[in-house]
């Protein structure tokens, strides 16, 4: 075991969007084991807590579900390495798609997520949960203007992500994306899409990384809980599911740990490092 890539949301993070002190321990003793924590987040960079970043086992994070994977500089600065866009003209094309719908539509660029003020102060009603919705909200930056004047000058995008309440705004929106071949999509909860460029996944990053550190794939492992992570639970050499995690997230797994709220990653973390201590 040399790099672990852990989700935040319901994974990492507890359900209350704290940080387990279990987990924290795991990572003090990965740095003396000389293993790479990497938070694989569908956050933007900005928005991965930092519990997750300031530790003595993180130098490097991959964010937007994949879009970008990022090395982190002991002075606070983030250098992209590797940074996957949609085309602006595609983001645009669904954004119009969808003017008078009932969702939200925002926009990840450049490690910041924007929301569009009227749709920003719409939120509670997609999120009943009040810890996610409050971190949805932390997590935002409100624009005036509309996407298309964000995206006035091409900007590329790392990520769109839209809730609904209406399965037929969700089956039409599902329809705008499998209908255009650079575009993918996963989803973190019951009610919302994560669109990205096709490939901008948890996965794709994680073997990217792994490569780019000389690092085997076989000596990886990941945690997770969702659809949007089960691309990173196939991809690392083991792939671990959180209790609570989705029937696909645990369908793609190699093993379950114990749920969010009772520290699986950093107890699947400490017996891991055990074991290996026994054989060495």
């Amino acid at each position: 075991m040399r790099l672990v890539f852990a989700d935040m949301d319901d994974t990492f993070l507890t359900h209350d969007k704290r940080v387990g002190e279990g987990n924290l321990k795991a990572i003090e003793r990965m740095a003396e084991a000389g293993v790479e924590f990497v938070p694989c987040s569908g956050r933007p960079v900005s928005g991965i807590p930092r519990e997750a970043l300031e530790t003595p086992a993180t130098h490097y994070a991959v964010s937007s579900n994949g879009a970008a994977v990022n090395r982190l500089g002991a002075d606070g600065e983030v250098e992209v390495l590797r940074r996957r866009l949609m085309a602006a003209d595609d983001v645009l094309a669904i954004y119009d798609a969808l003017r008078g719908h009932h969702v939200t539509f925002d926009v990840f660029v450049d490690g910041t997520a924007y929301a569009e003020r009227w749709r920003y102060e719409h939120l509670d009603e997609y999120i009943a949960d009040p810890a996610t919705v409050g971190a949805y909200k932390r997590m935002r930056t409100l624009i005036d203007e509309d996407v298309p004047a964000l995206l006035a000058g091409g900007e590329g995008v790392e990520k769109v992500t839209l809730f609904w309440t209406d399965e037929a705004d969700r089956d039409l929106t599902l329809s705008l994306i499998d209908a255009n071949p650079r575009l993918t999509w996963a989803s973190s909860v019951s009610n919302n899409i994560e669109f990205s460029d096709v490939d901008a996944t948890k996965g794709s990053g994680l073997v990217w990384l792994a490569g780019h550190l000389g690092v085997p794939v076989a000596d990886t492992v990941s945690f997770g809980d969702n659809l949007n992570d089960v691309s990173m639970l196939k991809a690392a050499g083991t792939g671990v599911a959180m209790g609570n995690a989705t029937p696909e997230a645990k369908a793609a797994a190699d093993e379950v740990t114990l749920d969010c709220d009772h520290d699986g990653v950093g107890a699947w973390v400490m017996c891991e490092l055990d074991r290996e201590a026994a054989e060495a």
